[in-house]
Parts: structure tokens; sequence; C-alpha cells
């Protein structure tokens, strides 16, 4: 049981990641549409409410990576905890099958066409935190043009104190109990040894 629920762990991994991508990719390709519209209208330095359009554009992108960050920790976790079950159980179900794993030191990095083991799921993380980062320097691009009686130091004020509040209510509101009443006493899984 605890292996079937690995796998749907990792199914559910991958179905949200698509879920998100598809967002984002909406996100960018509205983004681009905003631009490309505000491009062709001619002079229009001045129009501050289209910026403001894309203002809130850039910010639905960075709500959406940044959930998706979220949703990629999330997720790791329970697929680890899983894995964990999986490793304490198996010696005894069905002997070290996902205990045994080929010797990483005979694949080099640097041969480009060979396998590597690489951790997908943390490719996944950086990616959204990299997407994170290009939302936030679209939101700094949009602020500019938003308020264009700002000047730099103080648009960098208000992106940091604006994505600062977004980070701490995310995670206030979407952490889970279980670090806070998560007990010592209680069972660590951390055998990953073949005896």
């Amino acid at each position: 049981m605890a292996l079937d629920i690995r796998k749907f762990e990792i199914d559910l991994y991958w179905k949200r990641a698509t879920y998100f991508w598809a967002f984002i990719a909406a996100t960018f390709a509205g983004y681009f549409l905003l631009i490309s519209k505000y491009s062709e209208g001619g002079d229009t330095s001045g129009n501050e409410f289209y910026w403001r359009q894309i203002l809130i554009v850039c910010v639905l992108g960075f709500l959406f990576s940044f959930t998706w960050y979220l949703v990629n920790r999330g997720s790791k976790f329970w697929q680890n905890n899983w894995e964990r079950h999986v490793d304490y159980l198996e010696d005894e179900v069905m002997g070290p099958l996902y205990k045994l794993v080929l010797n990483p030191k005979e694949n080099k990095s640097y041969h480009f066409l060979s396998e590597y083991p690489f951790f997908v799921s943390k490719i996944n993380q950086l990616s959204s935190l990299l997407v994170c980062i290009v939302w936030a320097m679209l939101i700094f691009g949009a602020i500019k043009k938003s308020f264009t009686n700002l000047d730099y130091p103080c648009i960098i004020i208000i992106e940091a104190i604006f994505i600062g509040l977004l980070v701490l209510l995310y995670y206030c509101l979407c952490r889970s109990n279980l670090v806070s009443e998560f007990q010592e006493d209680k069972v660590l899984f951390y055998e990953r040894k073949i005896k």
C-alpha cells in the first residue's frame, strides 16, 4: 500500500506541475499580448493606466509561480514521506528493491549524452523559483511605468514590501500544522542502508 501511495504522490506531483505550467504560460501570453498592444499604440509613454493592467498580470504571474513553488515543496515532502515508508517496509515485503541504486560515481555530469542522477523535482523547484524572479523583475518594470512619479529606491522598497507580504501571507495561510505538532519521540524514517 505504501508503494501505491508513493506512486500516487509522484503522479499527482507531475499533474500539478502541468497545471501550473499551463496557468503560467497563459499569464506570460497575456503579458506579451498587452506589451505588444502597448507597443503598437505609438507614443503611449504617459499611459499609466495601461501599465497598471500589465502590473496586474505580472502580480498574477508571480502568484501562480510562487504557488507552484510551494506546491512543489509540499508534493516533494509527501513523496519523500512515502518513500521512507517503502524503505522501512520493503525488506520484509519484497526485499531491498528501492534501496538498490546503480553506482552514481560511474556517471559524469560533463558527459552530456549519458545519464546522470539529477534530482528532477529539485530542478522543477529551481525552475519555479526562477520564474518567480522573472515575474518579480517584470513587476518592477511595470511599477516603474505605472507610477512615473516614483524614483527607483521607492519602487524597490514598494516591490520588496509587496512581495514580502505576499510570501508571508502564503506561508502563514498554507503552512501545514504537521511541522508545529511534530513530536520528537515519534518514529523518524532515515533508513537508507543496505545491511
